[in-house]
């Protein structure tokens, strides 16, 4: 068996189908963790039957293997715990392969964040939800500061969207398509420093998931496990938590 140094386009279709085989439940944090990071084709007998990934701080992410060869799981993630760009794992746990592996071994595994996703139907809410145009940016500079790296950008991908109370601006939301899981989007938010603790949150959350579900998209969201207020929003927006991200610091 051998670990051949690869591109994320070689193993987008294994990762594809195995995210939805395993129902993703991932926001694009992850996603974008593993695309980011460093892929390896597996071979046997000259035959590509999977491949993994790697983070760039040099975390072992996502493992796939070809359905006839699972059988070969456990002989894999042995031969990686040894391979000298694994410094530690970084997976979901609905990823069921690679969380039987850490259960069996002494691993401390640590949780670094938790995912959302949305079951029910259009979410009530009677805040306004508006495309942004590129004429606000410097606005949304001024009120929502380095919550975006590149507004301007970000607008143009048609990926921003702008709350409004009674005509006042309050919020910006974000939709995130993915790569890895077809028909699913990240959402995410900022409200104004003036407008918080008043529910604009949790508004903009379900603003954010009627315009995903107009699209027939499947809404996901994640924050840090420790942040309860980000949780509590995400929960009071109807949405159910699908899984945690966990990590292994070291073998």
């Amino acid at each position: 068996m051998k670990f051949i140094s690869t591109t994320i386009e070689e193993l987008r279709g294994f990762y594809v189908e195995y995210f939805m085989e395993i129902n993703g439940g991932f926001d694009d944090f992850f996603e974008d963790i593993i695309k980011e990071g460093k892929h390896y084709r597996i071979e046997s007998e000259s035959n590509v039957i999977g491949g993994f990934s790697i983070t760039g701080d040099n975390k072992l992410s996502v493992i796939y293997l070809v359905p006839e060869k699972r059988n070969l799981y456990e002989k894999v993630f042995e031969r990686l715990l040894v391979f000298q760009e694994v410094q530690g794992i970084v997976t979901i746990t609905n990823d069921t392969m690679m969380m039987t592996q850490l259960m069996r071994r002494n691993f401390r595994i640590r949780k670094q964040a938790c995912n959302f996703t949305y079951l029910m139907e259009d979410a009530e809410t009677e805040l306004v939800m508006k495309l942004a145009t590129l004429e606000a940016v410097s606005v949304l500079e001024e009120l929502f500061g380095d919550f975006l790296e590149d507004y301007s950008e970000e607008i143009k991908l048609n990926k921003v969207y702008l709350g409004y109370d009674e005509g006042e601006l309050v919020s910006l939301g974000l939709i995130n398509e993915h790569d890895l899981v077809p028909n699913t989007v990240s959402i995410g938010m900022i409200v104004a420093d003036s407008k918080r603790c008043r529910g604009f949150g949790t508004e903009t959350i379900k603003g954010l998931i009627n315009i995903a579900k107009e699209k027939s998209l499947r809404v996901q969201a994640g924050c840090w496990f420790y942040n309860h207020a980000s949780k509590k929003t995400l929960l009071k927006a109807g949405m159910t938590q699908s899984n945690m991200i966990i990590r292994v610091d070291e073998f």
